[in-house]
């Protein structure tokens, strides 16, 4: 085995193999926390926009629906509980929005593809570590691969851009 070869295979092909694998798993359980989240942000915002209305609307002879409604119809309180009903709706469109664009999933997915690839490559090096043509020519599709994966996740980045939107 040539010494080249030996710290090629362990200083880049296993510690980007690791590195994928790992941060694919990551990318995934953070997809996964954020899709939870944002389901129950709209589930929350359909149970409180059913609930102040039909608190406002519902007849109470007395106890703490009355004094709620009491409060709510006074002028600063009314417009401020019709701003909540929106706010919360809007704000979880808006983090939904966010995690779709930010490009987070599919990410994740090529993150998964290349540590897969790359475990491939590293026990077909493995194996042929004394052959130093076949060697090279493994290290070669190997970095033609890594800048592949480069090119794709600039591309992904480039397409779904983070913008501040602004008005004009």
């Amino acid at each position: 085995m040539q010494p080249n070869v030996h710290a090629v295979f362990t200083h880049w092909i296993i510690d980007q193999k690791n590195w994928y694998s790992r941060n694919a798993k990551w990318q995934k359980a953070a997809v996964k926390r954020r899709e939870r989240f944002s389901s129950y942000a709209v589930w929350l915002v359909v149970i409180w926009s059913v609930l102040v209305p039909v608190s406002l609307l519902a007849h109470a002879p007395s106890g703490w629906l009355t004094a709620w409604q009491s409060v709510v119809k006074e002028e600063p309180w009314y417009g401020l509980t019709h701003f909540l009903l929106v706010l919360p709706a809007l704000l979880a469109g808006a983090y939904r929005l966010w995690t779709e664009e930010a490009g987070y999933e599919e990410q994740a997915r090529e993150y998964a593809r290349i540590g897969r690839f790359l475990s491939w490559q590293s026990n077909l090096l493995k194996s042929n570590l004394e052959d130093p043509a076949k060697a090279r020519e493994i290290l070669l599709a190997t970095g033609i691969e890594a800048l592949e994966e480069n090119g794709r996740w600039l591309l992904l980045h480039r397409e779904r851009p983070l913008q501040v939107v602004s008005s004009p």
